[in-house]
C-alpha cells in the first residue's frame, strides 16, 4: 500500500468532525 492509501482512510474519518466544526463556526 502506498503512503497515500494509508492516510486516506484517516482523512475520511476526520472529514465529518471537520465539516461539523466548519458548519458550526458559521
Amino acid at each position: 500500500p502506498t503512503p497515500a492509501n494509508r492516510w486516506l482512510p484517516d482523512v475520511e474519518e476526520l472529514v465529518p468532525p471537520l465539516a461539523y466544526a466548519c458548519g458550526r463556526d458559521r
